[in-house]
């Protein structure tokens, strides 16, 4: 894939997205991410290298746990913002060095990619992360109807994903499936009390819509959030 394509695809992406603070994850984010990663160990010492870092609140929440942390991006802009912070960046994952990361993350990544290249940064994954190390993936849920709403909303988006899916891509490059679990989305870690009121209310609207879909379409016991989090251990 050329990469000079690739950078024009995201040429406006960062207004799309709505980041307007890099490095500097808020409330909300910081719960969210403490949720993410309440089984994946990230202390002192530990180098977490996140791909694809976006407005880089991963980054700044491991390094505020003392992580030593580093980052891959395409675009452009973002590169110049993480400069500015001192980020230890890497072109790509071929540039890493073998077996020294402990955490590799890709949230909201794999989505953007093709089936192909997914394989081929699975191989690198297992390459460079430490034996035991730990990966951590974030994508929308193509198996529930919520998921689409997130697949179908970005141009950039390339492939559909699923659990089922990812978590046989990862087995088949020596990972082992730690955790699956619905992604709790950004606006589910309100801050403010009439936030936390309306979330409330969203939250025992949509219990009775799943157990209607559930009861009309036999999902089994498919996840039905928007998105998916997958963590694994690499053998």
């Amino acid at each position: 894939m050329n990469n000079k394509n690739i950078n024009n695809e995201y040429v406006n992406y960062r207004e799309f997205k709505g980041w307007n603070t890099f490095f500097n994850p808020t409330d909300s984010e910081v719960s969210q991410l403490d949720y993410e990663f309440k089984n994946v160990p990230i202390q002192s010492g530990t180098l977490l290298l996140d791909v694809g870092f976006g407005n880089g609140a991963l980054l700044k929440w491991a390094s505020n746990k003392l992580a030593n942390i580093a980052g891959i991006e395409l675009n452009d802009e973002l590169i110049r913002e993480a400069k500015k912070f001192e980020i230890k960046l890497y072109s790509s994952l071929n540039s890493v060095e073998s077996k020294s990361i402990d955490v590799l993350t890709f949230m909201d990544v794999f989505e953007h990619l093709e089936i192909m290249e997914i394989n081929q940064t699975l191989v690198e994954a297992a390459r460079v992360l430490k034996d035991g190390g730990y990966l951590v993936a974030r994508f929308p849920n193509c198996q529930s109807p919520a998921g689409l709403i997130e697949q179908f909303g970005d141009v950039t988006h390339k492939t559909m994903l699923s659990a089922p899916i990812l978590s046989a891509k990862l087995k088949e490059h020596g990972f082992k499936i730690t955790s699956i679990a619905g992604a709790i989305p950004l606006s589910e870690f309100p801050v403010g009390i009439n936030a936390k009121i309306l979330l409330g209310i969203k939250k025992g609207v949509r219990k009775i819509i799943l157990l209607i879909y559930r009861l009309g379409f036999g999902t089994g016991k498919a996840l039905l959030s928007p998105s998916i989090i997958v963590t694994a251990k690499l053998d």
